[in-house]
């Protein structure tokens, strides 16, 4: 009769940010050491190439797959996708977590630092 699996901490992709967890093959859950090294929840992710969330082109592509190739704010689907830009929500770079992109075009790109700033004078 086989052992029952040991409870490993659960951690998240290094990419995506979803949850590993254990593979199976033929039946046999992972190495519990194997587990522990791997980064990444899957090919895709780990093939992914470029400082992941540092660069502009690498958070344009993964706003682009996550809301669409449009500005959020006015729809306009710009004739290149280099005039599209993505805004981080709550203002902080650093954080890359997809739900805090933005896509925009130029225009309100511009506008919605604009009214930030407005905003943050008005609070000194």
């Amino acid at each position: 009769m086989p052992r029952p699996a040991m409870l490993v901490p659960e951690k998240p992709c290094e990419r995506c940010g979803k949850l590993l967890v254990r593979k199976r093959y033929g039946g046999r859950l992972e190495d519990r050491g194997a587990y522990g090294r791997r980064r990444f929840c899957s090919l895709h992710c780990s093939n992914l190439r470029g400082a992941w969330g540092k660069s502009r082109k690498s958070k344009l592509k993964q706003s682009l797959k996550h809301r669409g190739p449009c500005c959020e704010l006015c729809g306009k689907v710009p004739p290149n996708l280099r005039q599209l830009h993505v805004h981080h929500k709550n203002g902080d770079w650093g954080d890359n977590r997809p739900e805090n992109y933005m896509t925009l075009c130029m225009s309100c790109h511009m506008k919605q630092h604009k009214s930030q700033k407005r905003e943050s004078s008005k609070r000194r």
